[in-house]
């Protein structure tokens, strides 16, 4: 098994003979299995195991069809185990092991067992193989008849079985080697309006000597349909695993062990290029059949084939895939989504766009980004044209090369306002937000579990009065869900109503969480809003690059402090104003609460009180109009949460719009932005906002990527401490009217962090009706 992990192989599918482990009603044993599964984890693989051979006792009594009499070949078991034995252990008889299928009682109990014993140590488990062959599978009768009785006596009870003892653990299946099958198995599935396997598996059997990897789209076509197709249309968003690669190429020769060498380097090949294909597993390990690709030689000393060679060099070159998750979305009367990726790399990155419905409904895009340049899936045109979804995303690299990803929701037809979330790296069981309102606002969490366990979630309110309140709410497999701050109780009554509060997000399986707040403005339901996805960690020192006052915007600090004792918090506001040196100023959180500042009327709030600033160095009177950056510090250790909030035009009562994002955790020397827009015919105006905290200049390269044609690149110099900003099209003339991604480089070393904003003009051409914000993604 070493070996197996050197060659670059994170897992492996293990056979269990379950008329071995289980050969009568109650009796198990383990021994030998329980020793190759502590064999597989010791090499750090994850395990697939594969139930077949079902023992006499739990096999259902029929009638045999009379033409598989004479040429039905079945695995003799008693030879097969008997160390002495040297021969074939498949022979021509007809009663043996697999030509009766089990009892699905029986089906169950023994998932039941084997799940119960390797809960946590095996990842997934599959019962049965190759539905169409008689070899695996004998029905009472050929065609239709069978395949349901495959369904509903072998995947159905398993499948259950598997998921009440191992919610986390995969179900894969149905294992057949041809599409005609595969199509009707899961066209039954679909009709009976369930599901009975997680990963879907097909064998890629007998596919040797292809000389051009596309073959992989049209290969193994039994029927009308290509495996491509057949995934697309019955899929149901699920990941598909060639569960057998290699079996049976052609006929032995002299050149075989290079030319299975040469093939498998071509379909790794292939296979990474196809986001719609998962995984895939080399049918054999031990080179005991020439005609299948053997990774190791049957020679005492376990020596590595060509297969190997081959298999271990590609491998190596190989990134894990990165995962891009956006909890919120929403498509269809009133929302428009669009889910904007940059591709900073000098190579083109496939990808698999997966969506989750509320309705548990999964569907999947696998475009190509082209090099350096910027895409965009729109939602209601390129995956969904449903009236009204609740949806949320997952982008998976699966390369491995490095993204940029964003959402971005516009209102209604008009665009008359609008929010942008950056997706995050990973679910996680944690999440913490800083802002929450529910009164004028409307605040919701939004919980998206992309794994094949159900979660339980647990949502505490961290009000700015008052003591927590906690609020538990289900989240089912590969579904989202949404919380209505206005939904938590306390006494019959809103526990939130008027009330401003920090969340905490606490989950039993690895989610992800958002939360979206809007109120009423100008006349118009949900005038405007915001959206953050939310920080899996808590940190001491917070970094802000967009913040703004005075007559147009208001700006808000938000710090949620969850932890159990108060935090001393320092300010440091860098001005975006030439020659105005930093502002830096005090206060406290306390325990369980949240705080907020209001910049523009911080000259209001310096005292000694609980709640209230203490200056430092600076003129405060600055903030009341001024461009600027934030640094926030817990200075005695308390982790804490930070974002920014901004509103405009006005003050509260003229308010049209808003945004919103987290600060950062470190500063960086590259950065991602997906999203930016310039004209287009709504006025699109993009800002990128670059805090530069260091007491040396930093100098700056903007490369702007385009969805078709060469980059634009410029050069800057931002002061020590101090903000800048880079307005498109304004100061890029070559931007005039464009969809662009932006990398944002300091090419002196001096660490900057950087955030962009954008504005668009409303219905009847209100200025600025619309608004977003995003904090970029570091890539160094």
């Amino acid at each position: 098994m070493q070996r197996v992990r050197d060659a670059g192989f994170g897992w492996v599918r293990y056979t269990v003979f379950w008329n071995l482990a289980n050969p009568a009603d109650d009796t198990y044993f383990w021994d030998n299995l329980d020793a190759e599964v502590a064999n597989m984890q010791a090499a750090g693989l994850n395990i697939f195991m594969l139930v077949q051979w079902a023992p006499t006792w739990a096999r259902v009594a029929e009638v045999v069809h009379p033409n598989d009499q004479a040429v039905f070949y079945c695995y003799d078991t008693a030879k097969a185990s008997d160390p002495n034995f040297t021969g074939d252990p498949y022979k021509n008889i007809p009663d043996c092991e697999q030509d009766r299928h089990p009892a699905p009682s029986a089906v169950r109990k023994f998932a039941t067992a084997l799940t119960t014993r390797y809960k946590g140590r095996v990842a997934a488990y599959g019962f049965g193989t190759e539905v169409h062959s008689r070899v695996f599978w004998q029905g009472s009768t050929r065609g239709d008849l069978s395949r349901d009785q495959f369904v509903d006596d072998l995947l159905r009870p398993a499948y259950e079985a598997i998921k009440t003892v191992d919610p986390a653990a995969l179900v894969v299946g149905p294992d057949v080697d041809r599409t005609d099958e595969l199509e009707q198995v899961l066209q039954r599935e679909a009709l009976r309006n369930t599901r009975l396997f997680d990963v879907i598996a097909f064998h890629a059997l007998r596919h040797g000597g292809w000389s051009d990897p596309a073959q992989f789209d049209n290969e193994w076509l039994v029927g009308n349909r290509s495996l491509k197709n057949v995934m697309e249309l019955y899929g149901r968003g699920r990941p598909l695993w060639i569960a057998e690669l290699g079996y049976q190429i052609e006929p032995a020769d002299p050149q075989s062990a290079a030319r299975q060498a040469s093939w498998l380097d071509l379909f790794m090949r292939g296979i990474t290029a196809r986001p719609w294909i998962d995984k895939a597993f080399i049918y054999r390990l031990r080179n005991d059949n020439p005609n299948d690709f053997g990774l190791i030689q049957n020679d005492g000393f376990d020596s590595p084939t060509p297969a190997y060679v081959a298999t271990s060099s590609y491998l190596g070159t190989l990134a894990l895939p990165r995962f891009y998750f956006l909890a919120e979305g929403a498509a269809g009367t009133f929302f428009d989504m669009d889910i904007a990726m940059a591709n900073p790399n000098t190579a083109a990155v496939p990808i698999k766009a997966t969506f989750l419905k509320k309705d548990g409904t999964v569907l999947v895009k696998t475009p190509t980004l082209a090099a350096q340049s910027r895409s965009t899936i729109r939602y209601e045109v390129d995956v969904d044209p449903s009236p009204f979804s609740e949806v949320s995303t997952v982008v998976e690299s699966t390369t491995g090369a490095p993204l940029a990803v964003e959402r971005t929701l516009f209102w209604n037809n008009d665009y008359y306002s609008g929010h942008t979330g950056s997706a995050v790296a990973a679910p996680a069981r944690t999440w913490y937000f800083g802002e929450g309102f529910q009164g004028s606002f409307d605040t919701f969490v939004l919980l998206a579990n992309a794994t094949t366990a159900d979660a339980t979630v647990t949502v505490t309110f961290l009000r700015e009065t008052g003591t927590p309140i906690d609020y538990v709410v289900g989240v089912p497999a590969n579904t989202r869900q949404t919380v209505w701050a206005i939904q938590v109780l306390e006494n019959g009554a809103p526990a939130l109503e008027g009330q401003s509060f920090a969340i905490r997000v606490e989950s039993n399986v690895p989610i992800i969480a958002e939360r979206s707040m809007y109120f009423n403005a100008g006349g118009l339901f949900w005038g405007a809003g915001h959206e953050s996805a939310g920080v899996s960690e808590l940190s001491t020192t917070w970094f802000l690059a967009e913040g703004s006052t005075g007559d147009f915007a208001d700006t808000y600090i938000l710090v949620g402090n969850p932890g159990v004792q108060e935090a001393q918090i320092t300010f440091t506001f860098l001005i975006g104003d030439p020659g105005v040196p930093p502002v830096v100023a005090t206060t406290t959180v306390g325990a369980a609460k949240r705080f907020t500042l209001d910049a523009e009327s911080a000259y209001l709030n310096v005292g000694a009180a609980p709640g209230q600033l203490a200056v430092v160095s600076g003129d405060i009177n600055v903030l009341r109009s001024a461009p600027f950056s934030t640094k926030v510090e817990s200075t005695n250790g308390v982790p804490i949460v930070v974002e920014r909030a901004m509103y405009w035009p006005g003050g509260f009562s003229t308010w049209a719009e808003a945004h919103n994002s987290f600060g950062v955790t470190e500063t960086g020397v590259k950065w991602a932005l997906a999203e930016g827009r310039s004209g287009r015919g709504r006025g699109f105006a993009t800002y990128i906002l670059v805090a530069n905290p260091s007491v040396q200049a930093a100098e700056l390269r903007v490369t702007f990527l385009r969805p078709t044609g060469t980059p634009v690149v410029k050069t800057y110099t931002v002061g020590p401490t101090s903000r800048f900003n880079i307005a498109v099209p304004d100061n890029v003339a070559e931007l005039p009217d464009h969809e662009f991604s932006a990398i944002v480089e300091s090419t002196n070393g001096i660490e900057i962090v950087v955030e962009r904003a954008r504005y668009w003009n409303g219905p009847g051409s209100a200025f600025w009706a619309g608004g977003t914000n995003a904090t970029a993604v570091k890539l160094q």
